[in-house]
């Protein structure tokens, strides 16, 4: 699977180290943050897409997001 941020880079490291460096640098620049994650599929034909998200909201400043995207062919 293959993680992105919302600005279209692929990340080519683990997703838990992305996500752990991203929580500390964002609580060193004194953000109080939220996690959350979710997912969805949508299908088209034979085939599923399905999508997950990963977002550290910014309290009162926004987020910042990764995300996948797969096609499942059954």
């Amino acid at each position: 699977m293959n993680w992105k941020k919302f600005s279209g880079e692929v990340i080519h490291k683990p997703i838990l180290e992305e996500i752990e460096q991203a929580i500390i640098r964002e609580s060193e620049k004194g953000y109080k943050l939220k996690i959350c994650i979710g997912t969805d599929s949508q299908v088209k034909g034979p085939i599923t897409n399905f999508a997950t998200v990963i977002v550290l909201l910014r309290a009162h400043h926004g987020g910042v997001y990764v995300h996948p995207s797969r096609e499942v062919n059954p």
